[in-house]
């Protein structure tokens, strides 16, 4: 498992969950299968396993460097709170 982000801001989305940043370079990811899940370390020393998606922002106009955000679901603002670890596991991608 690797650390993936510390949490510097974090955006509640109602109930459905919430978006963290900072945003990742997409070369973090290169070579690698995005993962659905992560696993948060939190300041208070929780860990919590939450499902998780990555994706590209839309920006406009477009930015020079793509960078992913990190939406993990089901949880509130609280639990997340600012300097909670985001870790996953990372699978490489394989040959098609």
């Amino acid at each position: 498992m690797e650390r993936v982000l510390i949490v510097e801001q974090v955006f509640g989305i109602g109930k459905r969950g919430v978006l963290v940043s900072p945003w990742l370079p997409l070369s973090v990811f290169e070579g690698k299968m995005l993962p659905t899940q992560v696993q948060l370390k939190t300041p208070d020393g929780k860990t919590l396993t939450k499902a998780a998606h990555f994706s590209i922002p839309r920006q406009s106009p477009p930015p020079k460097e793509y960078v992913l955000g990190c939406f993990i679901k089901n949880i509130i603002k609280e639990e997340c709170p600012i300097g909670t670890e985001v870790w996953a596991e990372f699978c490489d991608k394989q040959a098609e």
